[in-house]
């Protein structure tokens, strides 16, 4: 770190040499304090504030000291080596900033910290230019052709399974959940490389107020280059072949490991692309085997190994697919119901039935014959002064994180929705009129949750009876905006975008609500008397259109086909 402050000492300036036309740093005598080595020279070098000279060297920037000696590896781009030399100066803490950088020699993408010494490796193909910016603790990047979102140790936080604009989306809801925290600097790693000095251009003419009698001028050490990567770890699976199929729950995998330091690595499991738990009871590592609890339903697993050393480094992922012969489990059936009718901001008006609404359908679908189903889940209720933003948030991420692979989720809403600076959003309790951004619950967070849900192979039900435009009448009316037409996903909507849905005392709910009880209570039956979500469409269309005379009527976007939702 340089100090805060310093004697006062003879300026330099930059100088471009003629025959060379490469630049350097003269002093007020006209003498080359700074042999001219750099390709170019940032304007505020060696200024009264800025005590630095910011250098480009070999293509990249980087920031020297006044012996010409890089304080700052060259790796940056123009504006990136000014700003590495503004913390460098303030003492900003070693990992606290990081700026994303691409390996000249692989192309891939990774990030460094303001000295210019890697803290994540490169090896990722792209990365969103928002990656750890102002307020973002977190860098959307492509790995291995999907998208997801590491922290600041380089660990994946939103798994690598989406688009390039959904990852960087996902990243934002992580930052905004439960589970966000903050890498502190102090455990962001800063890769030296072995036997390399942190300076390695040599200096040139020494600082005239030490050394005046020394007029020697140096030339950069032609080694100056951005840090090599330390060698990661590799892992290998032996057995079983992929492919193989497994009728138990618990599968030995065989592996073989290597470390740079020939020390035993930690071994991260993931299977289906969440983390295993390697605590968990039953799972054992024993030398080079691991015993592993594996889902007893039909389908393919995908597992996923990564070693990581005793340095922090990780390995390249390897992967084995493993296919279930044994006997078929059922699904769980869970269900989120949201009800808000009283709102804290006089300025939003109240619902009559709305929480009602949530408690019954929640009471229907808790009470429905199981058959067809491994369990039905306690339902997930969130009401009135229960439903804030943050819990509604919660419940989103606690449902997506609850399922398995092929169970169902239905998602009831009911309440106002309403439109703010083009985005719309769900108003839970707590919403302010004018500040829905920081208070209500945009409808993207919601597709978010129902896109982990579809990752993981479930079938999802939306229901909404949600308002858009009818909020001081006590009416309910739904946009296009708030339509979740997407693959997988099967959404019940109260009303077309031209339309109010209604509530009234003669339903004691709202009129799409009361069409969905009493179908779910039988009377969206097919011919085999069980219950399906073609019938359900059916038969909540007619009876919302015959209550109203026709001026509301409830439209689906089906994207999954018929299936029975409860059997007879």
């Amino acid at each position: 770190m340089l100090p805060a402050s310093a004697p006062a000492q003879t300026s330099l300036r930059a100088a471009q040499d003629p025959d060379t036309e490469l630049w350097g740093f003269v002093d007020a005598r006209g003498e080359w304090a700074i042999a001219p080595a750099f390709e170019e020279c940032h304007p505020y070098s060696f200024s009264s504030g800025f005590r630095l000279g910011s250098v480009k060297y070999k293509g990249r920037w980087g920031c020297i000291d006044r012996k010409g000696a890089f304080v700052i590896r060259p790796v940056f781009s123009y504006g990136d080596s000014y700003l590495a030399g503004q913390h460098l100066l303030a003492g900003t803490p070693v990992g606290r900033v990081l700026y994303r950088i691409q390996d000249r020699d692989t192309g891939k993408w990774g990030f460094v910290n303001h000295l210019g010494n890697w803290a994540i490796l490169p090896r990722y193909e792209d990365c969103h230019p928002y990656s750890f910016g102002e307020g973002i603790n977190f860098a959307s990047v492509q790995y291995r052709g999907k998208w997801g979102c590491i922290n600041k140790k380089g660990e994946f936080v939103v798994k690598p399974v989406f688009s390039y604009g959904d990852s960087y989306l996902a990243g934002m809801e992580w930052q905004n959940s439960p589970d966000y925290a903050v890498v502190p600097a102090s455990q962001v790693a800063n890769y030296v490389p072995d036997g390399t000095d942190m300076n390695p251009q040599t200096t040139t003419a020494r600082n005239l107020a030490e050394h005046a009698a020394d007029t020697t001028v140096r030339t950069p050490a032609e080694d100056a280059a951005p840090p090599a990567a330390v060698t990661p770890p590799t892992v290998a699976i032996l057995s079983p072949k992929d492919g193989t199929g497994y009728d138990l729950d618990e599968v030995v995998i065989r592996y073989e490991a290597k470390t740079a330091d020939g020390k035993a690595p930690e071994i991260m499991v993931s299977i289906d692309n969440e983390p295993y738990d390697m605590t968990a009871k039953g799972v054992r590592r024993v030398g080079d085997e691991l015993r592993l609890k594996l889902p007893s339903k039909e389908g393919v697993r995908r597992i996923q190994l990564i070693a990581k050393d005793s340095r922090g480094l990780n390995s390249e992922p390897v992967y084995l697919t493993l296919r279930y012969t044994g006997e078929q489990l059922k699904p769980a059936l869970h269900l989120l119901a949201v009800g808000v009718g009283q709102y804290d901001d006089p300025n939003i008006a109240d619902l009559a039935h709305a929480a009602k609404d949530a408690k019954d359908i929640a009471r229907a679908v808790a009470g429905a014959n199981p058959e067809g189903y491994r369990k039905i889940e306690e339902p997930i209720l969130l009401t009135d002064a229960h439903a804030t933003a943050v819990s509604l948030k919660t419940a989103l991420m606690q449902l997506a994180r609850s399922v398995r692979q092929d169970d169902v989720a239905i998602l009831y809403f009911s309440g106002h929705g309403a439109q703010e600076n083009d985005e719309t959003y769900f108003l839970t309790s707590d919403a302010v009129e004018g500040n829905l951004y920081a208070t209500a619950v945009n409808f993207n967070d919601i597709r978010t949750a129902m896109r982990i849900l579809v990752d993981k192979h479930c079938r999802v039900v939306v229901f909404m009876d949600a308002c858009h435009a009818g909020a001081l009448y006590n009416t309910k009316s739904i946009s296009r905006t708030l339509q979740f037409a997407q693959p997988g996903v099967i959404g019940f909507y109260s009303s077309t975008d031209s339309q109010q849905s209604n509530e009234a005392e003669k339903w004691q709910n709202g009129v799409f609500t009361r069409a969905l009880l009493d179908g779910l209570a039988g009377e969206a039956r097919d011919g085999q008397g069980n219950i399906t979500t073609l019938e359900l469409e059916r038969y909540i269309k007619t009876t919302v259109a015959n209550e109203t005379d026709g001026i509301q009527t409830p439209i689906v976007e089906n994207n999954v086909g018929d299936f029975i939702l409860f059997y007879e």
